[in-house]
Formats: C-alpha cells, structure tokens, sequence
C-alpha cells in the first residue's frame, strides 16, 4: 500500500509512519516535501470531517489543535504553514538551488536565504555578467532596468562561467 492510501486509511497514526514522514523531510527536496505536505494536508482533512485518528505516541484521537501542534513539534515550519496556511509565519523561509542529474531542485534551507547568482565583472556603468550559482550559466544584467538575458551566442548556445580558468566559455 502506497502512503497516500495508509494516509487515507489509517485509524492511528503510528509511530514508524510519523518517523517515516519526517525522515522524507530531511532531504530537503522540494518535490519530496510537496509530497509530505499532501499527506499531511489528507490527514487534516479526515480530521476536519470528523474521523478520529489516535496518535500512537499519545494514545489520544487528534484535533486540529493537537495536530498542528504535533507538526510544529516534528517537522518544519515551513511543512506547519503549507499544512495549516492561515499560519502567520515570523520569518520568511528560503530554497537554494541545487544542481541535480535530472534537473534543478529546489532545496528546503528554512530561514537561511541563498544566493543564485555571483557577479563575474562589470563590463560598463549599464552592463555587468553574473553566473546562475547552480548551473554556471552566464547572464547579462542591465544595472538600470536589473533586467537578466541569458549571454548567447551567435550560434544560440550559453556561455559559462569556469571561475579555475578566469573565462567564459561557449557550451556546445
């Protein structure tokens, strides 16, 4: 049985599935933690309609007090605030950018903000080139507008950034 037929299923939430959640988190993947979210979000949701879910660890049926109060408790805040998302956060919370084999991926840093791009030079008072941090991936940066273009080619391919030659070179 997948999680999110447990999720809709369960009449106690037990101990390993609440365990195995919280480990989801702690990859820090945006994906994963919009899944977790979705569990989360179904189980506040039976308990909105009425269905009475123990919580192994307490042995007591939740409410939405005590539920939002256990996910305060075990995960994030920012898992609380998408679960519950009248929540008024007291800060805001950050992703940072990682480069993966599938793609980027938007990792959790809770309130930590991150930086995207990196300045490389700036060519005049209008003109500077900063590199997408994850990618490297070179871009133009009008310093009036802050408007970002990618730094093409005349064949259409990006240029990157290697930082261990000092140069900016085409990608094929």
């Amino acid at each position: 049985m997948d999680a999110y037929e447990k999720v809709a299923r369960i009449d106690t939430l037990d101990n390993a599935l609440l365990k195995e959640l919280i480990d989801y988190t702690g990859y820090g993947s945006r994906g994963t933690i919009n899944m977790v979210v979705s569990l989360l979000v179904t189980l506040k949701e039976r308990i909105q309609r009425g269905d009475k879910i123990k919580l192994e660890k307490t042995g007591d049926h939740l409410t939405l007090n005590s539920f939002e109060k256990l996910l305060e408790d075990e995960f994030t805040t920012y898992i609380t605030k998408a679960v519950f998302k009248e929540r008024v956060l007291p800060h805001k919370v950050f992703f940072q950018v990682e480069n993966s084999e599938p793609g980027l991926d938007l990792i959790y840093s809770g309130s930590t903000p991150n930086k995207l791009f990196r300045w490389i030079a700036d060519i005049d008072e209008e003109y500077s080139l900063l590199e997408l941090i994850p990618t490297s991936v070179v871009y133009i940066r009008n310093s009036q507008t802050r408007q970002l273009t990618p730094f093409i080619s005349e064949k259409g391919n990006y240029y990157v950034y290697s930082e261990a030659d000092g140069k900016i070179k085409e990608i094929m």
